[in-house]
């Protein structure tokens, strides 16, 4: 078998090992503001993200979901400045009953 013959099985073969480390690259959350499972006295006006690496805008995602399973209406998200594209932030436009809530999230 040739060199050449030889490389293309062996580059092929290490494309296939990288390409799971690529599908599993994407950031986690590292805290948020409100935390989770903070009690709050008063409801809180924006829900700020903080996560482990750079999250482009084109591609994360925000929800915040009641008990009722109700989505929340919130703002469009905008990165914190200074936070290296790492933090995003949206307003809490939608109204909030006493209650729990859950952040949904995607990046």
């Amino acid at each position: 078998m040739s060199r050449v013959a030889l490389r293309v099985p062996l580059l092929a073969g290490l494309a296939l090992l990288l390409l799971p480390a690529v599908l599993v690259a994407h950031g986690g959350l590292k805290s948020s503001n409100p935390r989770g499972g903070a009690r709050l006295d008063r409801a809180p006006t924006e829900l700020v993200l903080d996560f482990t690496e750079a999250s482009p805008l084109s591609v994360t995602r925000a929800r915040l979901v009641g008990a009722d399973s109700v989505p929340v209406t919130l703002g469009a998200l905008a990165h914190v400045a200074g936070s290296g594209e790492r933090s995003v932030r949206a307003a809490i436009t939608g109204p909030l009953a006493a209650g729990t809530y859950a952040v949904e999230w995607q990046t």
